[in-house]
């Protein structure tokens, strides 16, 4: 009798452990996966707005150095 009720104990935890164990290892998972989401959308905005800011860029460039050449020239 008081054998069972030791391996029911030591079964429970065991079971109190696991459960904590792996409800710590699926919130680090989630919060790595998270980061990585992050990362890669981050990544992915970057490479799709670089583009557009470097034609804005030569576009506002442009005349003003036209402007400015022709102001030289003049």
């Amino acid at each position: 009798m008081v054998l069972t009720v030791l391996m029911v104990g030591r079964w429970r935890r065991l079971l109190v452990v696991l459960v904590v164990c792996g409800s710590v290892m699926v919130v680090l998972v989630v919060r790595l996966l998270m980061a990585l989401v992050v990362l890669v959308v981050r990544r992915a905005c970057s490479a799709m707005v670089a583009p557009v800011v470097r034609v804005l860029m030569v576009v506002t460039v442009a005349p003003v150095v036209t402007v400015a050449g022709g102001w030289v020239s003049a």
